[in-house]
C-alpha cells in the first residue's frame, strides 16, 4: 500500500517535534559518518555522495535492485560519464573545489577516474556505513507517520511498529536516501555558508527539540513550521551546548566548531547566554527565509517517505 503524499505531509506537519528529531537523527548520521571517514571533509563527502547517486540512478532506471552485501560486492558497477563543471553547477561549488576534490577521492579509493569516465568503488565508499544505525532512525521516521495516518485497511496492525529490511532494499532506499540528502544539503550550505555550519546548527535545534516537552499545535493548523520554531525557541526549551560538546558530538575538531560558531554569531541563526552555551534564538528577521526552507525539507521528506513506503508493497 502507498500512502497520499497530502497525508504523509500532514502527519510531519502535526508531529514535526517527534520528525525533526527522528530526520536529523538519519540525516546526522550520515554527516557524523562523512566528516569522521577518510576523507574527514563534509564538501568532499558531499561530490562522493553526487557521484555514488548518479550510479545508483543508473541500476534504478535499469530497474535493478541489491541488497547491502551484494552491492558491496559487485567488482565494478557501469561508470558515470559527468564534467566538473555538471557537478559544480549542480551542487553549487567552484569548479576548481570541484576538480580537487576528486582527485582527493582518487587518493583514497574512492573511485576512479578513465577516460572521463568515473568508476566508484562501493566497497570503499559503503562497508563504513552503520547499517543498523540508519535503519532504526528510517524505522522510526516511517513509525511516527504511519502510526499516527488513518487506514482504511489493516496496513500497520500487522505490528506495533512498522520495520523495513533496509539491508535488503538497500540499493533502492540509498538512492532515495541520497536523493533526499543532497538537495537539502545544498539548501542549506547556501543559507548557512558551509555544510560544517549547517551541523552544527542542527545539533544545537536537535538539542532544543530535545528538550522542549510539549508542543502546541492546533488542527489543521496552517503556521505548524513557525509554531514549531516558537515551541524549540522558548525559554524553557533553551539549554545550549559547549563548543566541546558540539565537537564530541559531530566529530569536527574543536578549534573548527569555535570557528564556525563565530559565523554563525555574526549571522544571527545562533547566540550564546551568559555561561557561553550555544543555542537557536527566535529571531524575526530571519524566520521568513528560515521557515521557506524547513518547508522545503518537510517537502523533501514527505517525498522521501512516500517513495519508501512503495518499496513496502
Amino acid at each position: 500500500m502507498t500512502i497520499d503524499t497530502k497525508k504523509i505531509y500532514s502527519t510531519i506537519s502535526q508531529f514535526q517535534g517527534e520528525m525533526t528529531q527522528a530526520h536529523f537523527e538519519l540525516v546526522s548520521t550520515y554527516l557524523y559518518e562523512g566528516q569522521n571517514s577518510k576523507l574527514r571533509d563534509l564538501d568532499c563527502n558531499l561530490i562522493l555522495t553526487y557521484l555514488i547517486f548518479k550510479s545508483l540512478k543508473l541500476l534504478n532506471e535499469k530497474k535493478l535492485q541489491y541488497n547491502y552485501n551484494d552491492l558491496l560486492n559487485i567488482s565494478q558497477l557501469s561508470p558515470i560519464i559527468l564534467k566538473k563543471s555538471e557537478i559544480a553547477v549542480d551542487l553549487g561549488y567552484p569548479r576548481e573545489s570541484v576538480r580537487r576534490n576528486l582527485n582527493k577521492l582518487i587518493k583514497y579509493n574512492f573511485i576512479k577516474i578513465d577516460n572521463k569516465e568515473i568508476f566508484i568503488n562501493m566497497n570503499n565508499c559503503l562497508s563504513e556505513l552503520n547499517i543498523e544505525r540508519y535503519e532504526n532512525s528510517l524505522n522510526k521516521i516511517l513509525d511516527i507517520v504511519l502510526k499516527n495516518i488513518k487506514f482504511e485497511t489493516n496496513f500497520y496492525n500487522k505490528s506495533n511498529r512498522v520495520s523495513i529490511n533496509f539491508e535488503k532494499k538497500f540499493s533502492l532506499i540509498w538512492y532515495y536516501f541520497l536523493e533526499m540528502v543532497i538537495d537539502i544539503s545544498i539548501v542549506w550550505k547556501k543559507y548557512h555558508s558551509s555544510l560544517e555550519c549547517w551541523y552544527i546548527f542542527g545539533t544545537c535545534v536537535l538539542n532544543q527539540t530535545y528538550n522542549t516537552r510539549n508542543y502546541s499545535f492546533e488542527k489543521n493548523d496552517v503556521n505548524t513550521t513557525e509554531n514549531f520554531i516558537l515551541n524549540i525557541t522558548g525559554t524553557k526549551s533553551i539549554r545550549g551546548l559547549n563548543p566541546t560538546t558540539l565537537s564530541e558530538l559531530t566529530g569536527i575538531p574543536r578549534e573548527t566548531v569555535t570557528r564556525h560558531l563565530a559565523k554563525l554569531l555574526k549571522n544571527r541563526t545562533i547566540t550564546k547566554d551568559r555561561k557561553n552555551l550555544y543555542y537557536f534564538p527566535s529571531i524575526r528577521a530571519q524566520r521568513k527565509s528560515l521557515i521557506k526552507n524547513v518547508e522545503f525539507v518537510k517537502n523533501r521528506v514527505t517525498e522521501f517517505v512516500y517513495k519508501v513506503t512503495k518499496t513496502m508493497n
